[in-house]
C-alpha cells in the first residue's frame, strides 16, 4: 500500500507543489479514541529507485506541530474500536500548506 502511495505522490505534476509521505505511529486508547500520533519517518517519493527502495530512504524534513494536529484531526474522524493499541499509517505533507493533512497528493495544488 505504501508503494502505491509513493508512486502516486511521485506522479504529482512538477511545479504544483512538493509532497512528502509522512509515516505516523498512531496510539489508540482502549475506548477506541486516539491517544497520540508520532512521526515515524518522512519519505521523499521523488527519490530514485523502485517504490520499495524509495520507501526505505528517509529524509530529514521538519514536520511542524500544526501538521501533526491536522493529521490527528483527520484520523479522529474514524473510531478505532477493536483496533490494536497502536498502528502505522501515512499521510501526504506539503510544506507550503503546513496545516493541511493531505489524504491525497492530488489535492496539494488545490487552492483553499
Amino acid at each position: 500500500m505504501l508503494a502505491t502511495a509513493l508512486a502516486l505522490a511521485a506522479a504529482t505534476p512538477a511545479g504544483q507543489c512538493h509532497v512528502y509521505v509522512v509515516v505516523h505511529h498512531v496510539f489508540v486508547r482502549p475506548d477506541g479514541r486516539i491517544s497520540h500520533v508520532d512521526v515515524d519517518s518522512v519519505i521523499d517519493p521523488t527519490g530514485p529507485g523502485t517504490p520499495e527502495e524509495v520507501a526505505r530512504h528517509r529524509v530529514n524534513v521538519d514536520v511542524p506541530p500544526a501538521y501533526i494536529l491536522a493529521v490527528r484531526g483527520f484520523l479522529e474522524r474514524r473510531h478505532y474500536s477493536g483496533s490494536p493499541p497502536s498502528f502505522y499509517t501515512y499521510t501526504f505533507f506539503n510544506p507550503a500548506r503546513p496545516e493541511a493533512a493531505e489524504p491525497s497528493p492530488a489535492e496539494c495544488a488545490a487552492p483553499r
